[in-house]
């Protein structure tokens, strides 16, 4: 068995989560995994190592099907390592637990998500656009009076 910390869509409850860890539950619900940074690609997150911050995600012990299923999803192969979306690296969460992780491979300009906390990321831009669809329906009003 192997252990996999997860950060972005597979987490529990997640899009991926219900395509390729379900139903595992997590070993670690609240981990953190130091050294690493999250960024933003759109409809998920990617990790690449920064000194001095830190992402949240869960850890999932997993068997070899499903490790070679995650592979799969994020592009990591064997046969051509250097052409993958992402490298899956060794590292150690802030509990001590040696876990193995998806890292994005490609220099980016993608937006820093600050919290490194892909969940409340997603929610502080569901409000973002729940607030945006308010002004444009206030403002559609306004028009509409005039």
């Amino acid at each position: 068995m192997t252990k996999v910390f997860v950060y972005g869509t597979l987490l529990s409850g997640q899009r991926n989560y219900e395509h390729f860890l379900n139903p595992l539950q997590p070993i670690e619900s609240n981990a953190v995994l130091p050294g690493f940074a999250m960024y933003c690609l759109g409809g998920f997150p990617a990790i690449k190592p920064l000194e001095g911050s830190e992402i949240k995600g869960e850890v999932f012990e997993v068997d070899d099907e499903t490790l070679a299923r995650l592979d799969g999803l994020e592009g990591v192969t064997r046969k051509h390592p250097d052409n993958g979306f992402y490298n899956r690296v060794v590292a150690t969460t802030a509990s001590g637990v040696e876990v193995n992780v998806y890292t994005f491979r490609r220099a980016d300009e993608s937006p820093l998500i600050p919290s490194g906390d892909w969940r409340e990321f997603e929610r502080l831009r569901r409000i973002g656009w729940e607030k945006e669809a308010e002004k444009e329906e206030e403002t559609e009003e306004v028009l509409e009076k005039e």
